[in-house]
């Protein structure tokens, strides 16, 4: 499964929270983990998302997961 990696300024400048949100509203996200990395001025959150490239795949790890 792919990872994308996102960085998000603390004080929201640029447009890399349109392109998480983007990311998300396409769905099919396996897993999300996200950290704030607390730097002064230049603080940011750091969002790690895994998702799934094939439609069918989720369905196959969720029934996986509840084996």
């Amino acid at each position: 499964m792919p990872f994308e990696f996102i960085h998000i300024p603390a004080n929201g400048q640029g447009n890399a929270r349109e392109e998480l949100n983007q990311l998300l509203r396409r769905g099919r996200i396996a897993s999300i983990r996200k950290e704030f990395v607390s730097h002064g001025e230049h603080s940011f959150w750091a969002f790690c998302v895994e998702y799934l490239t094939r439609p069918g795949l989720l369905a196959i790890c969720h029934h996986h997961m509840l084996e």
